[in-house]
């Protein structure tokens, strides 16, 4: 079940692979949310009010795509599960599957979450460690999701990001 499935991302299971990503991408980085990533050029960074680094590449509906990404460090007497739920990156309709994805480095899932009128979204739980990152991403029907998983390729903790 989904709760066993986040549970279960101890700071062990970590995958390996990688694909390069294009030379003319750029580095974004993030301190406050503890993150480095890379990212086409067309795409432009903000930060939410609630505190989440926004990574975007505009267009509408299907042609744009929406990253939003909260990093946090699991303070001693938090689960993972709780951190997922008192997150600020608020999911909108219901849950309708849980899966465990490789993402070298991490333990990984993605939640993928929809509402009654059609629209997705998915939410991405990355840990290594007592570190946790997650990362909205929206809408679920992005012609972009598989420029998204290569960026997901890049991902790395901001001390690593050089």
């Amino acid at each position: 079940d989904a709760d066993n499935l986040i549970k279960s991302l101890g700071p062990e299971n970590l995958s390996k692979k990688k694909a390069p990503v294009p030379s003319s991408w750029q580095n974004i980085k993030d301190k406050d949310n503890n993150f480095t990533l890379s990212a086409p050029e067309s795409f432009k960074k903000k930060t939410h009010p609630n505190g989440a680094a926004v990574v975007f590449d505009e267009g509408s509906g299907e042609l744009g795509i929406t990253i939003e990404i909260i990093g946090s460090k699991l303070k001693t007497s938090e689960n993972i599960e709780d951190f997922v739920k008192n997150s600020p990156l608020k999911m909108s309709g219901a849950l309708l599957d849980t899966q465990s994805i490789n993402a070298e480095g991490f333990a990984a899932a993605v939640q993928v979450f929809g509402t009654t009128t059609g629209e997705s979204s998915q939410l991405f739980i990355l840990r290594r460690g007592d570190l946790v990152w997650l990362l909205k991403v929206y809408p679920g029907n992005s012609l972009k999701l598989p420029i998204f998983n290569q960026i997901l390729t890049t991902f790395k903790p901001y001390e690593e990001g050089g």
